[in-house]
């Protein structure tokens, strides 16, 4: 089944979704006086400082994992997902994880590989397309095995367990 779309757009004409980049550069949605009242600023500055990450939880949350220990998962992260070829946002995504996670729940050093692995299955399962992602098995191979996969099931269901 072939789709044609034989119809032309002008700029005084309402559906400029096929228009060119010179009639499209025309279009705006009217501002919205709702979003840009200070309330809404206040109440978005407001939601990013709950969600930023500190950048001495090494120093109060962490009592165990140490900047270098970071930087070895880290690392390691990097390299698991330059052998797979993961998207280039897979990364980036994975590093927020676990700083966001070291940031408000306390890991031993045994389970800091645990979490850079869960981070690297969360991120690989958010941004692969289709079923790309990267698969829990290969993910407990590229860790030696020094975790099961049941304890990388746990760890992705269960955060902050004490």
């Amino acid at each position: 089944m072939e789709l044609l779309c034989a119809e032309r757009v002008s700029p005084d004409s309402g559906d400029v979704g096929r228009a060119p980049p010179a009639v499209r550069a025309h279009r705006a949605a009217a501002p919205d006086p709702v979003l840009l009242r200070r309330r809404v600023l206040d109440n978005l500055l407001r939601t990013e400082e709950r969600y930023a990450v500190t950048a001495n939880y090494f120093g109060t949350v962490q009592t165990e994992v140490t900047p270098h220990m970071r930087r070895l998962v880290a690392e390691w992260m990097l390299e698991v997902c330059e052998d797979q070829g993961c998207q280039e946002e897979v990364f980036p995504l994975a590093i927020s994880y676990l700083d966001r996670f070291l940031s408000t729940c306390a890991v031993s050093k045994s389970q800091v590989q645990l979490l850079g692995t869960a981070c690297l299955l969360l991120a690989s399962k958010l941004r692969e397309p289709g079923s790309r992602a990267l698969p829990a098995e290969l993910l407990v191979f590229y860790t030696a095995n020094s975790i099961t996969l049941a304890d990388l099931c746990v760890s992705t269901l269960c955060p902050c367990q004490d």
